[in-house]
């Protein structure tokens, strides 16, 4: 333990004491933070550290067979299907590097050096299935952010060919003002050249 004597991290205590709760506050708080003023993502790049942090320090006095060691591929995967491949594997790789420490420097008073090769076995199956999680997440992330983009690129082609069908329409609604127009002006035409070869024949036979 790190602080035996006030029992700060001790296996003793619920969840090892005060500093697996303690540690990550100022995570939890950025988070928060970065919540209300809408940056998502730093937001939920603090989140998943301060959970990381969390079960890490909750689990490390207590070996590597603590069950709670299992949230880490849970975290992985959330992780890397939220904030996508760099961050969630650079998380992943942190808790796994956490992991194969302590089974190295805190196996816990569980794990006597006689039964040490099957922590070192536990160990290596959940740094597997960490990184596998981490991977699927990946790739659900990938597929999601396809999905989007396939979705918006399809937005917007049908915006463009509405704005297009919209400009034809207004150019087709121009053309036939225009001819309606040539009709109407051919129409007065005719019927002023009619009235005037009457008066002009009028005027042919008084002179």
């Amino acid at each position: 333990c790190l602080f035996v004597a006030g029992g700060f991290w001790t296996v003793d205590l619920p969840w090892c004491g005060a500093l697996p709760a303690l540690a990550p506050s100022p995570l939890f708080a950025g988070a928060w933070f970065g919540w209300r003023r809408q940056r998502m993502q730093y937001a939920a790049t603090l989140l998943f550290l301060a959970m990381f942090t969390l079960v890490i320090l909750a689990n490390w006095p207590r070996g590597v067979f603590t069950p709670t060691w299992y949230l880490h591929p849970v975290l992985s995967l959330l992780a890397t299907m939220s904030l996508g491949v760099i961050p969630g594997l650079s998380l992943t790789m942190v808790a796994v590097a956490s992991l194969l420490v302590a089974t190295m420097v805190a196996p816990g008073a569980a794990v006597t050096p006689a039964i040490l090769p099957d922590a070192w076995v536990h160990t290596i199956s959940l740094s597997a299935v960490s990184l596998g999680s981490a991977l699927a997440g990946a790739i659900v992330n990938r597929l999601v952010f396809m999905t989007l983009m396939t979705a918006e690129s399809q937005r917007r082609k049908n915006f463009e060919s509405s704005r297009a069908l919209r400009h034809r329409e207004k150019l087709l609604r121009h053309a036939l003002r225009v001819e309606t127009v040539g009709d109407l002006a051919g129409l007065v035409c005719h019927q002023l050249r009619n009235t005037f070869q009457v008066l002009m024949g009028h005027v042919t036979l008084g002179s």
